[in-house]
């Protein structure tokens, strides 16, 4: 038979051992719990995060957060500080449910900093990681070829407000400022789509257009205007997206542009003309050559910042040509000629100038030109530019470089604003 141990030294080890296993629980339920209450004084995080997210209109910049769960706080703190201030100030705080804030700045096109804390009975929690914005006159656009994809930018192109995938690549766009509604088209799928710009919700689809190409917006009838391309003008009513023929006469209608006197253009790439229109849709005037200059395959055109002077890129030759018509003369001189020129726009600050994007072997360039074809200056470094626009309330340079995948935006003195390289292959900007 196994004998037990039951020698009283054998009891003693056994007690020993029973107590320091005790003891050894205790004491690790006594170590130091790691302290997550934000609140808590020896709470030793350096930032807090509450999802702070930024956005911008104008000189409003908004404020967006969440609320810490399971907290009994007050108040949230706002801090801010401009570019040139080098701490952050108070700014602001607001009640414990409200989770966004506006805040209407007296300056923009300058850098501004958030940063929130919690304000408990006694103590302020740790400030969230700082965020900044740079808040100016509108948002932008982006129409992403390869990326299938719509985005709507903050001024400063650093935050997306809207980023939605499309079923095809979207071509070009018009917006309804006033009713806060965009078309999108598709030529590849034959369809066209109505969004709400305020939410990038689709709000209606429709195939009646068998290849919808370029769209504008008149404000005058609520109405947008689209091209297509198999030869028609076809009107889309803004509410219902019911169309209506304007005109079936044209050949590969590419292009529409609106002029500063209410008068549309559209450029016929299979007739090898622009056609003048009213805002009635009237045709007012087809012009295939002037001056004794015929075009040749035009490809692009704009409105002077004058209504009787258009800009036409065409190709008689082995280069390509800018011309300036003017149509109350009817005359027409080169401007300026390259292997590849792109988009051309008048110069909203210096009237007499003109900006056009020039394809190079090693890139391509935003070039001023004066009315003579003097070569003033360019904004250079871009892979391939296949859109830009200038804002007409400070006359800064958006450019969408598909070449690089990046949207720039500059200053008048080349100063950088923001970057965005979200699409894959950014073709069109638009401002809102």
């Amino acid at each position: 038979m196994q004998k037990t141990n039951n020698h009283p030294a054998f009891r003693m080890a056994g007690l020993a051992a029973g107590l320091f296993v005790f003891c050894f629980f205790l004491c690790s339920a006594c170590v130091e719990r790691e302290r997550s209450n934000i609140l808590d004084p020896l709470n030793q995080q350096n930032e807090i995060d509450l999802n702070l997210s930024l956005s911008s209109t104008g000189n409003i910049i908004r404020l967006n957060w969440t609320r810490p769960a399971k907290l009994e706080f007050n108040h949230f703190i706002i801090y801010r500080r401009t570019g040139s201030q080098q701490t952050f100030e108070a700014l602001d705080s607001v009640a414990a449910d409200i989770t966004d804030y506006s805040d209407i700045v007296p300056l923009t096109d300058i850098l501004y900093e958030y940063s929130l804390t919690v304000l408990g009975p006694e103590t302020e929690s740790a400030p969230t990681k700082p965020l900044s914005i740079t808040p100016g006159p509108g948002n932008f656009w982006i129409l992403d070829y390869s990326g299938f994809q719509i985005f709507r930018l903050t001024y400063d192109l650093q935050y997306t407000t809207i980023n939605r995938g499309t079923l095809w690549r979207p071509w070009r766009m018009a917006l309804a400022a006033n009713e806060n509604l965009a078309l999108i088209t598709y030529p590849g799928l034959h369809y066209i789509e109505i969004l709400s710009t305020a939410t990038g919700r689709t709000i209606l689809e429709s195939g009646d257009i068998p290849g919808p190409y370029d769209v504008i917006y008149l404000e005058s009838e609520n109405r947008f205007w689209v091209t297509d391309s198999s030869g028609s003008l076809v009107r889309v009513n803004a509410q219902d997206g019911q169309t209506s023929l304007i005109n079936n006469q044209f050949i590969r209608p590419t292009q529409l542009c609106k002029g500063p006197d209410g008068q549309v253009g559209l450029l016929d790439s299979g007739a090898g003309s622009i056609v003048l229109l009213s805002a009635s849709a009237e045709i007012s005037r087809e012009i295939n050559s002037a001056g004794g200059i015929k075009l040749v395959e035009p490809e692009y055109f704009s409105f002077g910042i004058e209504p009787n002077t258009l800009f036409i890129i065409h190709h008689p030759d082995s280069m390509e040509a800018l011309l300036s018509f003017n149509l109350d003369q009817d005359s027409v001189r080169v401007v300026a000629r390259a292997d590849n020129f792109g988009p051309v726009l008048p110069d909203l600050q210096e009237q007499d100038k003109i900006w056009i994007v020039e394809y190079l072997s090693d890139g391509s360039s935003l070039v001023q030109l004066s009315a003579t074809g003097q070569r003033l200056s360019a904004l250079t470094g871009f892979d391939y530019i296949t859109d830009f626009l200038i804002n007409p309330v400070n006359y800064n340079f958006v450019i969408t470089d598909a070449g690089a995948s990046q949207v720039v935006h500059l200053r008048r003195d080349q100063s950088l604003i923001g970057r965005s390289e979200k699409a894959y292959q950014p073709v069109k900007v638009y401002l809102e």
